[in-house]
């Protein structure tokens, strides 16, 4: 498996000089442990450069991966996950949590608070079913600014839709 991801990184590195995306799935294979893989190579619309590998595993006991990085822990939370580009050419990674995913990713957010990441989505409040609460909001320079946010839930608050987005922003030195 090692040896296909190193495959795909040399095929996307490749890819990504002469185009403005690019991305790789990794073969499909019948075990509990399957994963995409996705490069973010120079948005369409020009100004962003990120080389950010994010590994999406498909099974319950999961974790999102962002260079290396843990960025979500969900045991039965991480349902689906989607790499899309919108019609602008913002890069946006969509994943699919139960509203207990959506919780323990409310609690992974403060070891991000030295990373050059933006945080800012309503989560539902346990204690009001259906209805949201605002939550862990934080600016942090990157070359671009990724957002999460929760897009959709169904009436009974046990599935959350939540997406991050990648977009242009030209941030001040010094902007906290």
């Amino acid at each position: 498996m090692k040896r296909m991801t190193r495959v795909c990184n040399l095929i996307l590195a490749a890819g990504l000089v002469g185009l403005g995306f690019a991305g790789c799935k990794l073969p499909t294979r019948n075990t509990g442990n399957e994963y995409q893989m996705a490069i973010f190579g120079q948005a369409a619309t020009g100004g962003v450069q990120l080389t950010t590998q994010i590994q999406v595993p498909r099974a319950s006991n999961s974790t999102v991966w962002i260079d290396d990085e843990p960025l979500i822990w969900v045991s039965d939370g991480l349902q689906r996950a989607e790499l899309v580009v919108d019609k602008q050419g913002t890069e946006i990674l969509r994943l699919w949590l139960t509203t207990a995913g959506s919780r323990q990713f409310e609690g992974v957010t403060s070891r991000y608070l030295q990373r050059n990441l933006f945080f800012l989505y309503p989560l539902p409040d346990p204690m009001q079913k259906g209805k949201f609460k605002t939550c862990c909001v934080g600016t942090y320079r990157v070359e671009g600014i990724v957002a999460a946010r929760v897009l959709d839930m169904i009436p009974d608050a046990s599935h959350a839709e939540l997406e991050f987005i990648v977009e242009e922003l030209n941030l001040k030195a010094g902007a906290q």
